[in-house]
């Protein structure tokens, strides 16, 4: 898939320099930064799934020692 994105100008700079420092291009860096964040957001929503599966279950947690 190709996507075209128009980032502000500081956005930019701030890709290039990042891309720069861990030798990969721009578009392999997006590409990186993209994956990670759709990991991310899937695991945030499994977490919010299980917690109201706890609060449904009634289930009384005990404090960590």
């Amino acid at each position: 898939m190709r996507v075209v994105l128009d980032l502000p100008s500081q956005a930019e700079e701030m890709l290039s320099l990042i891309a720069k420092e861990r030798n990969i291009s721009q578009g392999n860096l997006l590409k990186e930064m993209i994956l990670q964040y759709l990991e991310d957001l899937e695991d945030a929503q499994k977490g919010e799934q299980a917690y109201n599966e706890y609060l449904e279950s009634g289930e009384k947690g005990a404090p960590a020692k």
